[in-house]
């Protein structure tokens, strides 16, 4: 009889067992897909940080040498966050390390923007995009 009810039981709950299981294999693969999405977003950043001082020599040319070390010391975060996200410590912080990719480009081009004309920069349309 035990058996019998056992067996019912499973039966009736057996579509949500899969669920959780589908459920499961998709945060999997979507936390591959997550991560690789980081990875090109981190190598994004790594390429146009610097590549922006281009806009420093039109717009602020008193101020290449100094933009284009934060630039540089941004352009670096960006290869540890990359070079994390290939490895197990990514993968188990893949969200924070996703929030400092867009954090860390902010806060430098924030820092520019408030060293020179803040508000009335042309930085801060920039800051936008």
């Amino acid at each position: 009889m035990y058996q019998s009810l056992h067996n019912a039981i499973q039966t009736l709950f057996a579509p949500f067992k899969q669920q959780n299981s589908l459920r499961g294999e998709f945060e999997v693969y979507e936390k591959g897909n997550r991560i690789n999405s980081l990875k090109l977003g981190a190598i994004l950043v790594m390429i146009f940080m610097p590549a922006g001082s281009l806009l420093e020599v039109f717009v602020y040319p008193n101020s290449i040498a100094e933009f284009f070390a934060v630039r540089v010391v941004c352009s670096l975060a960006m290869v540890l966050i990359w070079w994390a996200l290939r490895h197990d410590f990514g993968s188990n912080y893949y969200r924070p390390l996703g929030w400092s990719i867009a954090i860390i480009p902010t806060m430098a081009i924030s820092g520019m923007i408030a060293v020179e004309d803040g508000f009335k920069s042309p930085y801060y349309a920039g800051l936008n995009l």
